[in-house]
């Protein structure tokens, strides 16, 4: 995907809180690794595109990459 609005997200959840977290926009790769104790971090960001989907201009997210 190159376009330049273009979005993938790939997640794998982990063992013991741990998830890996991939995304690329526009053909630019970015990862992460996240905690899922605390919230589904699948939840938020699709929480966050059905605001964009939806018209929004914008919508915010934030990941926890430590936990406790």
């Amino acid at each position: 995907m190159n376009h330049p609005w273009s979005l993938q997200i790939c997640l794998r959840i982990g063992e013991h809180g741990w998830s890996d977290l991939d995304w690329w926009i526009g053909g630019e790769h970015s990862t992460c690794q996240i905690t899922h104790i605390f919230d589904s971090p699948f939840g938020v960001i699709v929480d966050a595109l059905h605001l964009l989907i939806g018209g929004h201009d914008q919508a915010t997210f934030s990941l926890q990459d430590e936990p406790g």
